[in-house]
């Protein structure tokens, strides 16, 4: 008898594969889902770095630097006709120097300040027995044209200037706490060149690797992560779901198990592929529209988030394009990997309510490999072994980072690659001759020796 399913595989394949992505592809809750978060991917960046921006971004908050103020009558009975002069000497954050004069007391100077509608009484109070400090008081005279902008610039450019005039009291030469100006300066051309040399090593690609170096890992752990566990279930309960059904002997005659398993597996990761890339497209977008919003509402933003996407100009030397290309089919060939783990567990089962302990394996193996790879240093790819690179299960953790970060070749990683993929392959061949040898089987769900002994005795 001429054996169907081996002959008509690519057939079966197809038509599994294109029945199984179309379902994925119509589901209610696969176009909720997806179509939701994008949604969310793109409103809420567009809509809350704007919003962080109008309520936090007020430059009318930044503190006044100008004075207005033209003359200065001074009231201080320890002070001589030209003590408070020194204060022209010291750099102002404003353009003129006041003029100060000094008053026999507090009425002459509040008399001559009415006439003069840019100046201010200055009062110096003495402390009284070392019991409180000695203060400056700033007075503004009725109907002056200075406001209270006035007043707090000169009162901080008294707090840091006043030392000289407590100087000036003692008769001591202020000029000690003047900066030095000079019209020269000897360089030291070793110590410039050594300067220039360490500035040219941290440049911004060099910094942006460092970087790189701690994200890339545990983004890489993470993304596999979440996609495993998202969508390797929904492997295992599509490769099961004839199982229980009256068209179990239909499927059999008519389409190879292994091209079921083959077609089903990679319908579901084509949908989540597509899924990925919506929700990641949408992610971009809305930051890219959160930018131009806030910078419609303030060009000259300093929001930190727009900063680091302006730094991340520098990353285009930082990685070649074939590294890039070859991490990618790295992450996706580890996606397959996993999932053909999921498809080797649903084969394995009866029914959806055994896939709790059949479906386990692939979470133990990815934990054992992330274990295996930390505590060898080699996660941050700080070690200089490359066996991991060489099994399947911890170069999916070890490869795209390694990669990025330069401590493999190309050639390596291409290695590690079709390593990966011969493995997936290999497994998913393996969850075929499973699915086909558990298709009638009935009882409680065998364990691992148990079904390495099935397959024994069926070869």
């Amino acid at each position: 008898m001429r054996r169907v399913g081996t002959a008509s595989a690519p057939r079966g394949f197809g038509a599994v594969y294109r029945f199984t992505l179309r379902n994925q592809l119509r589901s209610r809750g696969y176009r909720v889902m997806t179509w939701l978060i994008c949604m969310l991917c793109l409103l809420l960046p567009a809509s809350i770095m704007p919003l962080v921006e109008w309520l936090g971004g007020d430059t009318d908050t930044v503190p006044p630097t100008d004075c207005h103020i033209q003359t200065v009558f001074v009231v201080d009975d320890q002070a001589q006709a030209d003590t408070y002069q020194v204060l022209q000497q010291v750099v102002t954050p404003w353009s003129e120097h006041p003029v100060y004069r000094l008053c026999d007391d507090l009425q002459q100077a509040q008399r001559l300040a009415q006439d003069e509608k840019q100046s201010v009484v200055l009062v110096f109070e003495r402390g009284t027995d070392n019991q409180t400090q000695d203060t400056l008081r700033v007075l503004l005279p009725d109907h002056s044209l200075l406001d209270d902008d006035d007043i707090t610039v000169f009162s901080s450019f008294l707090q840091t200037a006043y030392v000289q005039v407590a100087l000036a009291k003692t008769g001591t030469d202020t000029s000690i706490l003047q900066p030095l100006q000079t019209s020269e300066i000897a360089l030291d051309l070793q110590a410039v060149e050594s300067s220039q040399t360490e500035e040219e090593a941290q440049d911004p690609a060099a910094a942006a690797q460092s970087i790189l170096s701690v994200a890339v890992p545990y983004v890489t752990i993470l993304l596999l992560y979440f996609l495993i566990l998202i969508y390797g279930q929904s492997v295992a309960n599509s490769v099961i779901m004839e199982k229980n059904s009256k068209l179990m002997d239909l499927f059999l005659v008519s389409v190879d198990p292994t091209a079921l398993v083959f077609g089903k597996e990679f319908a579901i990761i084509t949908s989540a592929m597509l899924q990925v890339f919506l929700w990641m497209a949408s992610l971009v977008l809305g930051f890219a529209g959160g930018t131009a919003l806030v910078k419609w509402i303030n060009p000259d933003t300093q929001m930190g988030l727009i900063q680091f996407f302006s730094s991340l100009k520098f990353l285009g030397g930082a990685f070649s394009f074939s590294s890039l290309i070859l991490t990618l089919l790295m992450l996706l060939a580890g996606f397959v990997l996993y999932c053909s783990l999921s498809a080797l567990g649903g084969a394995a089962s009866e029914k959806p309510e055994d896939l709790s302990s059949t479906n386990v394996l692939f979470s133990m193996i990815l934990v054992i490999s992330f274990l295996s790879t930390f505590y060898t240093n080699d996660f941050m790819g700080q070690s200089n072994s490359t066996w991991q690179i060489w099994v399947p299960f911890t170069a999916v953790l070890v490869t795209p980072s390694r990669l990025l970060l330069g401590t493999i070749t190309l050639t390596q990683a291409i290695g590690s690659l079709l390593v990966t993929v011969l493995f997936a392959l290999l497994l998913t061949l393996l969850a075929g001759k499973v699915y086909r040898m558990m298709s009638f089987y009935r009882g409680k769900p065998p364990k691992p020796n148990e079904l390495f002994k099935m397959l024994k005795n069926d070869n």
